[in-house]
C-alpha cells in the first residue's frame, strides 16, 4: 500500500493485489482511513474495482492512516495497512526550470524570447517568468524584467546594439 498523493483534502492511493485470493476471483477491495487521533477506521469505499483509489474528504493538517483489503465471495480479507501516518496537507514545490529558450528575432530596439513552460509546475499554476541577462563573456546575471502572465515569451528592450547577450528564464 503506497500513497502516491497527498493534499490537505484527499489522498491517491495504490497497491498491489494480494498474492493468493483464497481460491476465489477477487471481486473488489475495501478501503477505510483513520485520523490517527481517532481510534476506529471509517469505510471510504467499499466497491474499488482498481488498485488505486483517492479518498475524500480528509481534514487539513490531520495525521491519517491507510488500509485496504481484498474482497472475494466468500469475505474480506485481512488488511494492509499503511505502516507511518502521512500528513493531509498541500505540498507544492518551486517550478521546475523552463527549457528550449530560443531568440526569436532581433533589431536595434529588442530581441524577442520564446522558451517552453516547465515539465514540473511545481503543483501549483506559473505566475510568471523573470527574464536575465548576462553579456557573453561576463559572469553576473542582471534582472531585465518580468512576464505579465504565465505566457512563454518576453520582449527585452534594453539592449546595446553590437552586444553579445545571453538570456535565462525562471
Amino acid at each position: 500500500l503506497e500513497v502516491v498523493s497527498i493534499s490537505r483534502s484527499s489522498a491517491d492511493l495504490k497497491w498491489t493485489a494480494p498474492e493468493r485470493d483464497g481460491g476465489s476471483r477477487i471481486t473488489n477491495y475495501v478501503v477505510e482511513k483513520r485520523d490517527v487521533r481517532r481510534k476506529g477506521w471509517q469505510a471510504v469505499d467499499t466497491t474499488v474495482k482498481e488498485l488505486k483509489t483517492t479518498v475524500t474528504p480528509l481534514n487539513d493538517g490531520a495525521l491519517y492512516v491507510f488500509r485496504v483489503a481484498a474482497e472475494n465471495a466468500v469475505g474480506v480479507g485481512p488488511f494492509c495497512e499503511l505502516e507511518d501516518s502521512v500528513l493531509a496537507k498541500d505540498t507544492f514545490t518551486t517550478p521546475g526550470p523552463p527549457y528550449a529558450l530560443t531568440v526569436n528575432s532581433v533589431t536595434k530596439k529588442y530581441v524577442d524570447l520564446e522558451w517552453e513552460a516547465p515539465k514540473n509546475d511545481g503543483g501549483r499554476p506559473i505566475l510568471r517568468y523573470s527574464i536575465e541577462k548576462k553579456e557573453k563573456l561576463g559572469t553576473r546575471w542582471v534582472k531585465c524584467g518580468k512576464t505579465s502572465g504565465p505566457d512563454c515569451k518576453y520582449r527585452v528592450t534594453d539592449v546595446i546594439e553590437g552586444t553579445e547577450v545571453q538570456f535565462l528564464a525562471r
